[in-house]
Formats: C-alpha cells, structure tokens, sequence
C-alpha cells in the first residue's frame, strides 16, 4: 500500500514504510514485494502518529472520487456508508468516524491506526482496505469491500434447530475464524475484540473477522531500563493496562488490564464463540457488564455437555481449555484450535476421543463392580451369622435374646441396598461407555459377565423374571462367549432300580396358576443315555411291571447336566393311600419373601411315602393311642391341646382311648 501520507503522488521517491526493528527503510513497491517473498514472517509494527490535516484536500484537487450512498452500519466510534468509487467504477465501502468534524485527536489516531492494521492484513478472512484518504471537510476515511452479509451473532440468535446452520457450518466458520487470527498473529496483530458481532457471514460462504479498532501490535523491539516493555498500542496514546475490550469474551489478563498480554487474549475469546456455537448460551452471562465480567474472572463456564448431552467431546475438551483462566493452559495457538475443530470435522479424533472416554468409564466402573461382589459375600456372611445367633432362640424369649441375631439381619439388608448402589453406578458407567464407543469390547465382556451372575442368581433363587431379564441381557452384550451356554440344550441320564422301567418326560405348564404336566413323550427304557432336552422344569413317569408309577421332578438349567436314579417300590412297600416320593436332589431355601428364609441350596433327599390326602383328626389320634401302648411319655406329648384357653381338645371314652372332645 502506498504511504497514503504521499498524497498519491507517482514521483521516484513513491514507495512504501516497513517498521522491520528501530530500524526506518524506505523501498520501491517491487524491491517490497520481493522482500516479502523472501521474509513471509515480517512482523507488523506501528507507523508514527498521522495528523488528520495530512488529508485535508482531495487527491484529485477538488473532484471527489467517491460519492456517498446510504448508510450500512455502524459501530462503537464510526459508521458506514456505501460509495462509488469513480475511478475504478465500483462500489465500496466507506467507513468514517461516527463523531464526523467533532472527532478529538485521540479518536482520530486511533481510526487510521485501524486502517492502516486492517490494509496490511491481506488474507481471504479479513475484509482488505482499499484506500486511505480524508474527505472534503477534512475528516479521515478509508474504503474497504462491501460485504453483502449478515453477522454470526444474528447467526446464533436463531433458536436450535438452526436448520441452514448446523454445527458442522458452524465449525467450517470458527475454523476460518482462526485462521485468520493465526495469520494476524503471526504478523503481531492481536486483535482484542473478537466476538460473534465482529464475524461476517457472506451469501457465498465468505467469513470475515472485522473491527481491529482496538487491535494492538506486539514489537519485537528489545525491553530496555525506562522504556516501558516491550508492547506497544496499535493505535498512539492507548496504555497499556486499559480496560479494552468486550464482557463476555475478554480473557481474564486482559480485564484485570494487566500488561504484556499476547495472541492468547484472542484464543479465549474463541472459546467464548466455540461455547455459543456448541450451547446457544453465552460461557459467562449476568446483568450488567461489571457482573459479567466478574463471573468470568472467577468462574468456569458449566461444560456444554452439561447442558447438551450430544455435544461432541473433542469439541467440549477444545472449548474448556480455550476458556482457561490461565493463559498457559491455553492451546499454543489459533492454527491448533483450527486443526483441533477440523479433526473433529473429519471425524476421526471424535472417534478417537469417544473411545478414551469409552476406556475411562470401563476403568471407573471397576470400584463399584469390585464393590459389588464384595458386599454379596458379605452379605451371605451376615445372614448365615444372624441364623445361627436365632436359631436356639424360641419367638416368645425376650428381646435381649433376639437383638443380636435382628442387628446382624440389618447390618445383611444394609449391605444388600449398598450391593444396589455399586451395581448401578458399575451398569450406569458401562452403558455410558458403550454409547459413546459401541465397540467398546472391555465394556460388552463386563456387562456380560455382570449380568451372567446376576441370571445364575436369580435361576438359584427361582426368581424367574429376573433370570429371564438378565438373559437377554447377555443375549445383548454378549461378544459370543456366552453364545453356547445361552443357545445349549441340557442333558439327562435316566436310570432305574430294577432296570427296563418305561421313562416318560412331561414338561410342566402352568395352568390356572398351578404347574402340571403337559404332553408327553416317551424317551425310551432305563438306562438311558444322555438326551439333549430344551432347561425347563419336567417331571419324568417311570412305569414297570409289577412296580407302582413313579414321578420324579426334574429342573434343568441352560447347559445343565443331570443324572436321575429312580428306585422303585411295589404298592406293598408304600401301603394303601401312600405315593412315593423318589429320592434325588431337591432345591429349598431362597424364597425372600419368606419369613427367616433359609438360604438358596441343593440338597439329596432320600426316598420317602407321603398319604395322598391330609391327616384327619381321627388319624391323628389312632396314631397317638398306638403310640401310648409302646410309650406312654412320648404320647403323652405329642397331645393335642390348647393351654392358653385351658380347653382340652382330647378326651378319654369309656374304653380309655383318646377321642375328639367336640
């Protein structure tokens, strides 16, 4: 650009100003192009304070090149205005100090500064100054582009769904954001204002960062005694450590007004964008501006996925570490925070994100489910404790003898409610880990590892809902470990006592609320080799010559394997009105809602014969009248009576044989 400070003059001496050091060179245009191919990485720094009388004349000695239109907008401290550019032919942008004529000196620094900052940016993010100049009253102007857009704030304004502004438009945007703040950085330009009022929106995909009105320029001159640091203003006259900027999106250094601040400044106040952008809500909101920035000085913003679970991870980690109120906890750089959105866009480290994040709740579930298993055992401990502590206590002897045995009882139910909680934090963990990474293989293993034990409890304890539920929980987690034990029939040996018995199998339905057997098929005659039959309870018929029928229940889990023995007994054995009873293995206990349930167990019960039809009082006392005549005590205790209402329920008749009383 030429030293608008030459009037537009084309002498020999036309040229232009580059501040490289302490250091004044002045240079044709061609020798500062070369240089700039040559040294990419010159830095910018400010020119010396222009006096506006400098413009007071027209370049073109009375013609004025531009004529002015209608008002586009305006700011803090100048507005703008449409123009045509006679020269060229084009229309432009023109922006003026808003205070026109009446402008003092300091503001009028300050305009060209910003010009000056803004024509020696040149980069597609940035709108580029045209010319520099003043207008016939004498007040300065520069001409810029004209942007037919509308502004990101406008943009994020719009209630969600933003339906042409989706996330990933709007992190094409932050992305082009900074990159143009990484190239004014890398020229020593922060800008100091960035915020969605200052991103403009183009019809064709145009993104501007606007408004280097308060934009400050770093030196690299060095720090000497007296001097003042190394900083200086973009603009003559600002010092350092004035409140400069706009609530909501300084950083803190930057509101305390604390000097040597740098590009980091400017990374916060991404943060601030990236948190509108991911939330709808500002990071740091209160009623006036003092308010908002006290909060955001001390207080961190709620993490966005708090307030949208669907926020992305990379994302959120991005947009916490811009806002960190130290500058070193920052990202190095706005190019990073580009690289770190466009990663996200690209989707491969969102993946890669989601699956730590996957691998650190695995991790986290580890306490709870070691918890879990822990306090199970702990809980059977205090059960098996507490009735062995009742066991000998009748229920009418006194509390004193009963409160050992109830506290070991409390202490077992308050280990059950604290088995419940670590179960759900442990479930609770894996489930988020699967959502955010559903290959997640350490997360399916444990889930169906957990719920494997939880089926193989219930099934011992004939919660049969439960079972069923935590089944098809394995069904769902399972990576094809459990496939086989969930899809394998169970196996059943069958043999008989004398052998050749006709074995018939019925498998039990419900009916009316009662189990019965249902049809039947017949497996053949003892022994019997192992049969492949689907878990279900069954109940087998054994029939022989000469033999009474026989039914022995059988319970058949997934993949179980059982061998039955039946002995069977002639109708003589078992004595008219009397069935038998096979022996074999019998499931008790475990029925919670029991009063003093036994626990859950297996045990071997031998053969035994049971009357077909309940004892009658009658029965009863023939039993007690034959025992008296072998032993009189004994018959004598085993009486019936009612003590507590002194009523004799037996009486001796004539005979002196023990009777009914009524």
């Amino acid at each position: 650009m030429a030293d608008p400070r030459a009037g537009g003059g084309g002498g020999e001496d036309d040229g232009e100003t580059i501040l490289e050091g302490p250091i004044r060179h002045t240079m044709t245009l061609a020798e500062s192009a070369a240089c700039r191919e040559a040294a990419p990485d010159v830095r910018l720094v400010p020119a010396g304070p222009q006096e506006p009388a400098l413009f007071a004349a027209p370049r073109d000695g009375g013609t004025a090149r531009y004529v002015l239109g209608r008002e586009l907008g305006r700011g803090g401290a100048g507005r703008v205005v449409a123009a045509l550019d006679r020269e060229i032919g084009r229309v432009v942008a023109v922006k003026v100090l808003k205070a026109g004529t009446n402008a003092d000196r300091e503001e009028v620094r300050r305009f060209l500064e910003e010009a000056r900052v803004a024509g020696q940016l040149e980069h597609p993010g940035i709108i580029p100054a045209y010319d520099l100049g003043a207008l016939a009253d004498g007040q300065p102007f520069y001409t810029m582009r004209v942007v037919e857009h509308r502004s990101l704030r406008e943009v994020l304004a719009e209630p969600p769904p933003r339906r042409e502004w989706p996330l990933a438009r709007l992190c094409g945007v932050f992305v082009q954001v900074c990159r143009a703040l990484s190239y004014a950085h890398a020229r020593g330009v922060v800008h100091r204002d960035v915020k969605p009022d200052n991103i403009l929106l183009g019809g064709h995909g145009e993104v501007y960062l606007t408004d280097w009105g308060i934009a400050k320029l770093l030196s690299r001159e060095p720090v000497t005694p007296g001097s003042g640091g190394g900083e200086r203003t973009a603009f003559a006259g600002t010092v350092a450590g004035t409140l400069l900027g706009t609530p909501g999106y300084m950083a803190p250094e930057q509101a305390r007004g604390e000097g040597g601040i740098d590009h980091r400044v400017d990374l916060f106040a991404l943060g601030a964008i990236l948190y509108e952008v991911l939330t709808g809500r500002p990071a740091f909101d209160g009623t006036t501006a003092l308010s908002i920035v006290l909060v955001a000085l001390e207080r961190d913003p709620e993490p966005p996925r708090a307030l949208l679970p669907s926020c992305p991870l990379v994302l959120e980690d991005l947009c916490l570490r811009l806002l960190s109120k130290r500058a070193q906890d920052r990202p190095g750089s706005a190019e990073a925070a580009a690289q770190e959105v466009e990663g996200y866009l690209e989707g491969a480290k969102e993946k890669a994100r989601r699956q730590e994040e996957a691998k650190r709740l695995v991790a986290a579930a580890g306490d709870p489910l070691e918890c879990y298993g822990a306090l199970g055992g702990e809980r059977e401990r205090l059960l098996v404790e507490a009735r062995a502590a009742l066991r000998d206590v009748a229920p009418h002897e006194p509390v004193e003898a009963k409160r050992l045995g109830w506290a070991l009882e409390d202490r077992a139910q308050a280990a059950e409610a604290e088995r419940a909680v670590a179960l759900g934090e442990a479930v609770e963990r894996l489930v988020s880990a699967l959502s955010h990474d559903p290959d997640c293989r350490e997360a399916r293993e444990r889930l169906a590892d957990l719920h494997w034990s939880r089926a193989r409890e219930a099934r011992a304890e004939r919660r049969e809902a439960a079972r069923v539920y935590n089944e098809a929980l394995v069904r769902q987690y399972d990576d094809g470990r459990y496939a086989r034990l969930l899809a394998a029939d169970s196996g059943l040996s069958v043999t008989s006592t004398p052998p050749g018995a006709l074995v018939l199998l019925h498998r039990l339905v419900e009916r009316d609320r009662l189990l019965v057997p249902g049809e039947g098929i017949s497996l053949g005659r003892a022994p019997l080799g192992e049969k492949r039959v689907e878990p279900g309870s069954y109940v087998l018929l054994l029939r022989h010559e000469g033999y009474a029928e026989a039914r022995h229940p059988v319970l058949l889990g997934l993949g179980e394997r059982r061998e039955v023995n039946v002995r069977l007994r002639t109708a003589a054995e078992i004595g008219l009105g009397f069935v038998l009873v096979p022996g074999g293995r019998c499931a008790i206990g475990g029925d919670r809602e029991a009063f003093d349930p036994l626990p859950p167990q297996e045990v071997d019960v031998p053969d035994f014969a049971i009357a077909r039809f309940p004892v009658t009082f009658g029965e009863y006392l023939e039993f007690v009248n034959d025992l008296e005549g072998r032993d009189p005590a004994e018959a004598a205790r085993r009486l019936p009576r009612i003590e507590e209402y002194g009523e004799k329920p037996v009486v001796r008749d004539d005979r002196g044989v023990w009777v009914p009383s009524y």
